[in-house]
């Protein structure tokens, strides 16, 4: 909303009977020049908003966001103009110039049309190289995870494609491998000017069954304790009766089901928690695995 405020001020478009054109208005570098919108008959005016990669620090690289105004085709064009954030992931709102200008050809009679594409999308990507990309991801707590991709096919309709496939993650502790999530995955992709571009995605979690082993109650008591998930944050886990059970302070408890003597489930949710020992043979910390993601929490008490 930071971001729509700052356009809503910096762009908001004025347009006068006299000249019955749009003007370009720049404010903090945001300069908008004459250009061409596939599918839309007449002049456009484009340009772009640049914003911090990093929205909280506000600081580091930036992204350029891409806008595209439409001017008003009315003798008499209110001041207000009409902002469109395209919606669904991976979809710009500046290559649909064509649908929005038929879509709202009465509003564009009285208003000028600003279409911002939202960062992530198209040009308003952000560009990486491989090494940059490596940098950005956190050191893996856990060695031994993969996440493969199964039963991939590809789908050509002229410039269109649709990829679709399994994403199958495992992690292996010790001699043990343990089976993660399964998602199934469906990619759209259009050629553009050449390219191949992802324009939609959409992920779907396959259910994993798992089934509870019963345990000796007494395995859990070198489970007992508190781990740190976050400086300030602690799980604690205890028994209850013959089970064993998680909580963090001010939340509710739930019960921690064995899949075998280290690995435990939840039923609500599709999350791991794996209790790792050391050289000594003592319980050192305890593994989270939700989504792919390998959490350690060290144990504290």
């Amino acid at each position: 909303m930071a971001v729509l405020r700052g356009l809503l001020a910096l762009l908001c478009v004025v347009s006068s009977a006299e000249s019955q054109s749009f003007k370009a208005q720049s404010s903090q570098g945001v300069t908008l020049t004459p250009c061409r919108l596939r599918g839309v008959d007449g002049e456009a005016r484009c340009g772009s908003y640049e914003v911090y990669e990093d929205r909280r620090a506000r600081k580091g690289r930036r992204i350029a966001l891409k806008i595209a105004v439409l001017p008003a085709l009315g003798s008499k064009p209110l001041p207000e103009a009409l902002f469109i954030l395209a919606g669904g992931p991976g979809q710009p709102a500046t290559e649909n110039a064509d649908f929005i200008a038929r879509t709202f050809a009465k509003v564009r009679q009285e208003r000028d049309i600003v279409m911002v594409d939202q960062r992530g999308t198209d040009e308003s990507a952000v560009k990486r190289g491989k090494e940059q990309d490596r940098a950005l991801l956190p050191a893996a707590p856990a060695t031994g995870g993969v996440a493969l991709n199964e039963d991939m096919q590809v789908r050509l309709y002229g410039e269109t494609a649709v990829v679709t496939g399994r994403i199958v993650t495992k992690f292996k502790v010790g001699d043990q491998e343990i089976p993660g999530f399964t998602t199934r995955f469906t990619d759209t992709w259009l050629k553009r000017q050449g390219r191949w571009r992802v324009v939609a995605r959409h992920y779907s979690r396959v259910p994993v069954e798992r089934k509870a082993v019963k345990l000796d109650a007494n395995i859990y008591d070198a489970y007992v304790g508190e781990y740190e998930l976050a400086p300030g944050l602690a799980l604690g886990v205890f028994k209850e009766g013959e089970g064993l059970f998680g909580q963090a302070a001010g939340q509710p408890k739930f019960e921690l089901h064995p899949e075998s003597e280290i690995i435990f489930f939840l039923k609500e949710l599709p999350e791991l928690f794996l209790f790792i020992r050391n050289d000594k043979g003592q319980v050192a910390q305890m593994l989270t695995i939700r989504d792919g993601r390998v959490t350690a929490a060290k144990k504290i008490k």
